[in-house]
């Protein structure tokens, strides 16, 4: 769409496309007046059937001031440049670059069973518990993120997250963002019968952390989130790998109703599989309805 050093509404000069999609490119970008480091995500005006940046600017919006919440410095549209503009500050890498880093690629033996003073799973935890903290706070605020995946969390550019292999041995995470509101949809109450489920939406997220209810095209509540999370939280962990991968949608559907959160959980970290197998048997549990425990399932972590 655009090429690095296009100013965009007489305040960011592009530098580097960072994401594209059908519609829309991501760019790293700096304010054309003082030089800070921003993002600039840019959508096209014509040809596009379904525009969703304005509306994730609103929900951005809403957010404002959480921690792990982008800022938002600026939104605008731009007719003679065929775009509309969302400028927040520029973050670092995502979970989806960690999990395919040098610091996740570690011995089988070692992932499973690390010696005590191996801090790989205080790591994987702490991410979980800012996962979770963050999803909590959007929930607290009315809305379901709907798209929770491992390249939609991004963590803090400073400090720097080291994602070589010697930094196995440290524990620290930088803050965790949450990103990309697009799919985002207000919390309302779904009124069904007892055992009565509601059918017929298209699967909503991406299939590989998708719940079984989102398999099945139902209404998505807090619960939904929690699960992609898990998800999530797993593939991170076995550096970039879950059992339904390269699979279609209807087959990863079957392998995660056949699978148990045990069976699920059997081929992680020792110190996890306890506590990230009984937070799922909960989240399966609940309706679409509930509100989760989320310190309970902080404790589980």
């Amino acid at each position: 769409m655009y090429e690095s050093g296009t100013r965009i509404l007489d305040k960011y000069v592009l530098r580097e496309c960072i994401g594209s999609g059908a519609f829309g490119e991501v760019w790293s970008a700096d304010s054309a007046s003082t030089g800070d480091p921003v993002a600039v995500k840019m959508e096209r005006i014509h040809g596009n059937p379904a525009p969703t940046l304005q509306y994730e600017s609103r929900v951005l919006q809403l957010l404002q001031g959480a921690p792990g919440i982008p800022r938002l410095r600026y939104f605008g549209r731009k007719d003679d440049m065929d775009g509309i503009f969302m400028v927040t500050e520029l973050l670092g890498p995502s979970l989806e670059t960690l999990a395919t880093s040098h610091r996740m690629d570690m011995p089988p033996d070692i992932a499973k069973n690390p010696p005590p003073n191996y801090n790989h799973a205080d790591f994987i935890s702490a991410i979980g518990r800012q996962m979770l903290q963050r999803l909590q706070c959007i929930h607290t605020r009315g809305m379901l993120h709907r798209d929770v995946k491992p390249d939609n969390f991004l963590f803090a550019r400073t400090p720097v997250l080291d994602l070589s292999r010697r930094a196995t041995l440290s524990p620290n995470v930088p803050l965790l963002y949450l990103i990309d509101f697009g799919m985002a949809k207000r919390i309302t109450p779904i009124l069904m019968k007892e055992g009565q489920a509601q059918h017929g939406f298209p699967l909503i997220g991406s299939a590989r952390y998708a719940s079984l209810a989102a398999h099945r095209g139902e209404p998505l509540g807090r619960r939904d989130d929690l699960i992609s999370m898990m998800y999530s939280l797993m593939y991170v962990a076995n550096g970039a790998g879950l059992p339904w991968m390269g699979y279609s949608e209807s087959e990863i559907y079957r392998i995660k109703l056949d699978m148990t959160p045990a069976e699920l959980c059997a081929e992680l970290c020792e110190r996890h599989r306890d506590g990230w197998s009984s937070a799922l048997e909960r989240l399966y549990a609940m309706k679409t309805n509930d509100a989760p425990d989320y310190d309970d399932i902080a404790s589980r972590l």
